[in-house]
């Protein structure tokens, strides 16, 4: 099922039952997300959702409130799990216009997640701009951990990023942070530098709400727009592509004592907003 939104010079197509991904976006013409390889695979699309939480929880495993909790762990990043399990389960498309619709995937309570939640996806398309409001209900009888953030991926080819934040997480062999310090270096955005110089798989920590991307050769560039408090950078050797996520936590933090992870009360909500905007290249 692909399900297409379209206002102007821009046109989205989304995969509802393909963990909720966008498959593509494009402006002009130019697409400013990748464009999905699978109408099925998550790993294969433009983007995908990351809920109730982001990257690697370490074994699969935390405790909370005086019980140990264990999630199946992922074939991509074993032992650990990882991005939660909206990703994992086709969502109901529960509005749909021209230029904005509405994705809802319901939670119950299993081996991935041991907490029921609602959450939705919120897509509106402008003439030059992809908006995602993101919300997630607890429905649980208890506050629990439940976080909302995406996983956007683009090309690689000729592109330079541009952010700035506070703090690089230093990943220890197990891909899980060991010590966060100074942005400094070839970790570095604050200036625009290609992209591919190096390989990165880190959370940069506090950065300051706003990226852009540009791709020699192309018309458009890219400016990311957020409220969510951190972002991963995924470069990996050897691939087309690489991912600049939004998200609301540090990678693990539910087992860290300097963990940020949001906890939610009953019936309340947490929300957030990623808005990507076509920019003319300089």
């Amino acid at each position: 099922m692909i399900l297409q939104l379209a206002r102007g010079d821009s046109a989205c197509s989304l995969l509802p039952l393909a963990g909720g991904s966008i498959g593509s976006w494009r402006v002009a013409g130019q697409y400013m997300l990748r464009a999905a390889t699978s109408q099925g695979d998550p790993l294969q699309a433009a983007s995908y959702p990351l809920v109730p939480y982001s990257n690697r929880i370490m074994n699969g495993r935390f405790e909370w409130n005086g019980r140990q909790i264990r999630l199946q762990p992922h074939p991509i990043a074993m032992p650990h799990s990882i991005h939660g399990v909206g990703w994992l389960h086709g969502w109901d498309v529960v509005e749909s216009e021209a230029d904005f619709a509405v994705l809802r995937y319901s939670h119950i309570d299993d081996a991935d997640w041991p907490w029921p939640f609602l959450a939705e996806q919120r897509f509106k398309l402008g003439p030059d701009s992809l908006t995602l409001d993101l919300l997630a209900r607890n429905l649980a009888d208890e506050a629990v951990p439940l976080s909302f953030g995406h996983h956007p991926y683009f090309d690689s080819a000729g592109a330079s990023l541009q952010f700035t934040a506070s703090g690089f997480c230093e990943n220890g062999n197990d891909d899980l942070p060991v010590s966060e310090t100074a942005v400094e270096g070839p970790r570095n955005f604050a200036l625009a530098r290609p992209v591919g110089e190096q390989p990165f798989d880190n959370l940069y920590t506090d950065w300051h709400g706003e990226a852009e991307i540009s791709w020699a050769g192309r018309a458009l560039g890219l400016d990311i727009e957020s409220d969510l408090p951190h972002a991963q950078l995924y470069v990996p050797q050897g691939q087309t592509f690489f991912c600049f996520e939004p998200v609301a936590h540090r990678t693990d933090s539910v087992n860290r004592d300097q963990g940020d992870m949001p906890v939610v009360a009953p019936g309340e909500t947490f929300s957030a907003s990623i808005r990507f905007s076509a920019l003319k290249a300089s």
